[in-house]
């Protein structure tokens, strides 16, 4: 049986480094916890004493304060409790925040003291990348909001946050390239700016959460085109007969007018989101392929042109486009994740891509992708 220590009202903090990232923690963890605060003192019986915690030691073995966290960072931490002191030791400060966490979770109140149960815990994760995607563009989340859901990816020690920012139905991005796209936001109060995402990836930062965005293209683009409507391509069903802006999925790949805006666009965002990857989209351009370009007489011309026999041919063009322009010298170095979709369909990619599998049989999946040489990333629904 675990022994059960109390809490001294004074505590003492020591530490090893002045590094920003537990600074803020531990004033967290010590306002979460009630730390630092005159427990309501009961008489006690000589059988009810117990040990007493007066010492938090946080040991971190490099001296190093990082930007930013970052895929493979250092998670790994040692905790071990005895009767006077509770002792974190990690590698990196990574490791220190995942103590401290697991620190607080050992800690209860019973309303009249603060206790904590002996413990030796030697933990690091399975998985490097331990993700949640929130979709802010079919449901608007205030700021508030999405630093509670960051909150409580850090408290289950998760360790990404996937920011599907835009889709078809809105397109809540501020851009300040082209402010335009804000028109696609539901309306101008349920919008993002480029101030508020640096405020969303400075709190993350603080909790080990690495901040990644998503751009979905070719396809869940009908919001671009509401303020830019030469963004998207016209659709039109079997019988030509033209459909709503609504039903405009893809995008008019071949108007130069689209890519000088996307690629405007895209190094807008790589700029701001300072993680390593950055996530394409690229799923489910099915849906919009025979409306949007196999149906489209201007799209049908340009594939002419290029000698394209088929719409997966056209996708095909269209990722070999977009990889050369990201990849030229004056745009950020990132790395790239696809949704499972495109690596379905046969779209042969540059080395490096991450495949994202999500749907139909996952074990089936992962093992094609990764045949084909690529990293995967798996995802589960609720």
């Amino acid at each position: 049986m675990p022994e059960i220590f109390t809490v001294s009202p004074k505590l003492k903090i020591i530490k090893n480094t002045e590094c920003d990232i537990i600074e803020k923690a531990l004033k967290r963890y010590i306002k979460i916890l009630n730390l630092h605060k005159p427990s309501i003192r009961v008489k006690k019986t000589k059988k009810e004493d117990s040990p007493e915690i007066t010492s938090l030691n946080v040991l971190v073995s490099k001296d190093f304060c990082p930007e930013h966290p970052v895929l493979g960072m250092d998670e790994s931490y040692v905790l071990r409790a005895n009767q006077s002191e509770v002792i974190i030791e990690a590698d990196e400060v990574w490791g220190a925040l995942r103590g401290l966490e697991t620190f607080s979770q050992l800690f209860y109140y019973n309303g009249t003291r603060q206790y904590f149960q002996s413990a030796y815990v030697k933990d690091s994760p399975r998985f490097p990348h331990r993700g949640l995607l929130l979709d802010t563009s079919r449901h608007y989340f205030s700021l508030k909001v999405i630093k509670a859901i960051i909150e409580l990816m850090a408290m289950n020690k998760m360790n990404v946050f996937h920011w599907h920012m835009v889709d078809g139905e809105a397109f809540p991005y501020a851009s300040e390239v082209y402010p335009e796209f804000t028109k696609g936001a539901y309306d101008e109060n349920h919008i993002y700016r480029i101030s508020d995402i640096k405020e969303i990836i400075d709190f993350a930062r603080l909790r080990g959460v690495r901040v990644m965005p998503e751009i979905d293209t070719p396809g869940h683009v009908a919001s671009w085109g509401f303020g830019m409507e030469f963004m998207t391509s016209k659709c039109f069903d079997k019988k030509g007969v033209e459909m709503g802006k609504r039903d405009r999925g893809m995008l008019d790949v071949s108007n130069k007018k689209m890519w000088d805006a996307l690629i405007a666009l895209f190094k807008e965002l790589m700029t701001v989101y300072p993680d390593q990857y950055f996530h394409l989209g690229g799923d489910e351009t099915t849906f919009w392929m025979d409306t949007c370009w196999e149906n489209n007489a201007k799209i049908k011309e340009f594939m002419g042109y290029w000698g394209l026999n088929s719409t997966t041919q056209l996708e095909q063009w269209y990722f070999d486009q977009l990889f050369m322009h990201l990849g030229l010298r004056d745009m950020p170095k990132k790395k790239f994740i696809v949704w499972q979709e495109v690596v379905d369909m046969g779209i042969k990619l540059p080395d490096g891509i991450i495949a994202h599998i999500w749907t139909g049989n996952r074990s089936e999946q992962l093992a094609d992708v990764t045949k084909k040489g690529h990293m995967a990333l798996l995802s589960e629904c609720w």
